[in-house]
Order: structure tokens, then sequence, then C-alpha cells
């Protein structure tokens, strides 16, 4: 089909590794080690420095994604009460 040159409309409830185009601020919240601060907001451009913290947001957001950096985190990460929650890791940090 022909959609004229324009991208095909993302589709929010895809996995990321089917469809690239939900891994956006829009769509979850962004957690990385070494370059994010837990006061951040959890975008792209200013990500969370913890799992736990991206948790935390991701449980008032919708949808309820957390997109985790590569890095080592050295923390525990309880997912009581994190219902609908979903980590995925990435294989680098987000570009800014």
């Amino acid at each position: 089909m022909d959609t004229g040159g324009e991208r095909p409309a993302c589709d929010p409830n895809k996995d990321p590794k089917d469809d690239p185009c939900v891994i956006d601020d829009a769509q979850g919240i962004f957690v990385s080690g070494p370059t994010g601060l837990d006061t951040n907001a959890g975008t792209k451009a200013a990500p969370v420095k913890t799992i736990t913290k991206g948790i935390a947001l991701a449980k008032g957001a919708s949808p309820k994604r957390v997109y985790i950096c590569a890095a080592t985190y050295l923390e525990q990460v309880s997912l009581v009460g994190a219902d609908g929650v979903g980590l995925f890791a990435a294989s680098r940090a987000p570009a800014r």
C-alpha cells in the first residue's frame, strides 16, 4: 500500500523490538544510571538515575513502560504494587 511517503502511525501497543517508534518520551520513562538524576522527569533528554525511580514514575503513567539504558545498577528493585509496569532493556543510552 502506498502511503504517499508518510510513515505509518506508531502503534503504542507494540513491543519496542517490533516497533522502535514506541521508544519515545510519550511512551515511557527513561532510566540511565551514568547520566540520570532521580530529580529528572524521566525523558530521553533528562532520564532518571535508578530503576526504582523509573518504576515509581511509570506507575502513574500511560503506558507504564520503563526503558532502562545499558549500565550496571546496584539496587534492589521491587515490583510490588507495580502492576502493569513493563521493563525494557536498551543496549545504549538514549541519543540527546
